[in-house]
């Protein structure tokens, strides 16, 4: 494969056929760096105001206890984002928002040490919102989102989630415990069944290119590692024989 090939109607292949870049429409662009503006701007407008209340105002009891709630407020916020995804990462998903340039790869030479990833390219480097061990990725699937659940008909709102098992072993940020051994990241391309189903089909592809075996699943929206479905199946076949 060249160094950038026309893979399908709408992705392109680099890299040698390890990445596929995932177009990115510029008013997108533009509504996430007015919203993350605003919010900031909101955020340090009101902190401003209730640090202020703390120094200088006439120790009225009500501005002192509502700004001592909202600086309260804020900082449990900021600190459970920092928990959970330290600040690196989080100044990656912030930063994730300016560029229009995003990917998903496979590095690595040896099967073991192989990592796909997600990321974007931004000031002449690369970095990734998630990656992990190729050996890992148990099941790709597209399907709708939160809009088309709501509205109770298609919104071409498809996606393409990537799940994966922890390593080491951590606590699932999946709800409900659905999968609860497994985690997953969702790429951020949204669109019509049609383009975000030919983007799944791209990335199995790819990570069978890389030689990690995937089957076709339950239904033409899932393809799960074939090991994991014979794991399935015999897990279900020691269980009626007990």
């Amino acid at each position: 494969m060249s160094e950038s090939e026309q893979i399908s109607q709408y992705f392109v292949a680099d890299a040698g056929g390890n990445e596929i870049r995932m177009p990115r429409k510029s008013r997108i662009l533009l509504s996430g760096a007015i919203m993350i503006f605003i919010l900031l701007l909101f955020v340090g407008w009101t902190s401003w105001l209730a640090i202020n209340n703390l120094f200088w105002s006439e120790r009225s009891l009500v501005p002192v206890v509502s700004s001592v709630l909202w600086l309260m407020i804020v900082g449990i916020c900021v600190f459970s984002i920092i928990s959970d995804q330290g600040v690196k990462r989080a100044a990656v998903c912030i930063l994730g928002v300016f560029s229009l340039d995003h990917f998903i790869d496979i590095s690595g030479n040896d099967f073991s040490d192989r990592l796909v990833g997600y990321g974007f390219r931004c000031f002449g480097s690369r970095f990734y919102f998630d990656r992990v061990p190729l050996d890992r990725v148990t099941l790709i699937t597209w399907s709708t989102g939160q809009t088309s659940f709501h509205a109770g008909r298609d919104m071409d709102d498809w996606h393409v989630a990537i799940w994966y098992k922890p390593t080491p072993p951590q606590k699932s940020r999946v709800p409900f415990g659905r999968r609860s051994e497994e985690d997953l990241f969702i790429l951020d391309l949204w669109g019509p069944k049609m383009r975000i189903a030919e983007f799944g089909k791209c990335i199995v592809e790819l990570m069978i290119a890389a030689n990690h075996s995937l089957v076709q699943g339950k239904d033409d929206c899932s393809f799960v590692y074939s090991n994991s479905r014979d794991e399935e199946a015999s897990n279900k076949g020691d269980s009626s024989d007990a």
